[in-house]
């Protein structure tokens, strides 16, 4: 019995060194397999391959040899079958429960947002003040002026020689430099990706447009400036350097423009920035041939014992036969034989 174990073991160690890079690329598939409601579910590398993607879910996928591992999650969970190098794969996948929230235990979204535009009022505001900043895009460079205006112009030699203010604050005649005297902005959450809620402010009142001869207007939208995107924007992750920047300018219609802006300060507040990824589930792998090894295994033991018993329950019948005529035995045992007789007389 140790040597099947030894074997085992070794047999499981080379299964982990050998195939676990290659099949976790399998993961993805078994997530459809939950969504498609398919209990018995069969795939191959090749689908799995082609059905892998950066957008997969997450889980985290154990090989094992352990059968006895079952009897905890076999209940909890659905099976998948995979095969990889034409070997049979039972695969154990959790079922998630639906966290569901009654309307009292839930900030509603319009509580959430007037929660948020008075802690955006109060306390990001004010961080700015009247600064500005710039990104240069090809010929223009835009600024951003906050609590001020939005200009694109082209400079050479340290001079301006062509500009248009794209829109002003509409609070700025009236503020006299109080960011708090903010009234005209609002809120946009995005639940799915939090990284894209964003706090929209509006500029108008711009240089008129040749095109439609009425003022041009821009909306600003300020997002929590990620690593990823000051990555994508700036070729940096610099905090220091690139705690504040300019995004996107696009023109979604004639003379009306609309800038991205990333900060800092905005990943302070709540819904902004993206969720933190919880402990993902395990997904248990086992060789079907395990399993059929240990079920021979089981049968072998259940035989065995199954002797073991009938033999014990033989003797205790011999005994029981034994102690119920005690007699019998000791005159048995008491007669002479017919030899000591015979030298006795």
């Amino acid at each position: 019995m140790q040597k099947v174990m030894m074997a085992s073991s070794c047999f499981s160690f080379g299964f982990y060194s050998r195939r676990r890079e290659r099949l976790l690329i399998v993961a993805i598939t078994m997530i459809f397999a939950i969504i498609l409601g398919m209990n018995n579910f069969v795939i191959s590398e090749r689908s799995a391959h082609d059905l892998m993607s950066d957008s997969s879910p997450k889980y985290k996928i154990k090989f094992t040899e352990d059968v006895k591992i079952l009897d905890e999650i076999e209940k909890n969970s659905q099976i998948v079958y995979m095969t990889f190098e034409n070997e049979l794969h039972r695969c154990h996948v959790p079922i998630k429960k639906n966290n569901i929230e009654t309307e009292s235990q839930t900030e509603s979204l319009q509580a959430k947002k007037e929660r948020i535009k008075q802690e955006v009022l109060q306390s990001i505001f004010p961080k700015f003040n009247q600064a500005c900043y710039f990104r240069v895009a090809g010929w223009w460079i835009y600024e951003f002026c906050f609590n001020k205006h939005v200009r694109q112009f082209h400079q050479e030699q340290q001079a301006v020689t062509m500009e248009f203010f794209l829109g002003y604050s509409k609070e700025h005649p009236d503020v006299k430099n109080d960011p708090k005297s903010i009234k005209n902005f609002d809120v946009h959450f995005n639940e799915i990706h939090p990284e894209e809620s964003y706090v929209s402010i509006p500029f108008d009142k711009g240089t008129p447009c040749d095109l439609t001869h009425q003022p041009r207007t821009i909306e600003v939208r300020m997002y929590c400036a990620t690593d990823l995107k000051r990555r994508q924007l700036t070729n940096t992750i610099s905090h220091d350097v690139h705690a504040h920047f300019i995004g996107d300018i696009e023109e979604p219609s004639t003379c009306a423009y609309s800038l991205k802006f990333y900060s800092n300060h905005l990943c302070k507040l709540d819904g902004f920035t993206p969720k933190q990824e919880t402990e993902s589930d395990t997904i248990y792998c086992i060789p079907e041939t395990t399993i059929n090894d240990e079920e021979k295994d089981v049968n072998l033991f259940e035989t065995m014992a199954q002797d073991i018993l009938e033999d014990e329950q033989e003797e205790s019948s011999l005994e029981s036969t034994t102690e119920s005529n005690p007699t019998t035995t000791t005159s048995q045992q008491s007669l002479p034989t017919e030899t000591e007789a015979a030298a006795s007389a």
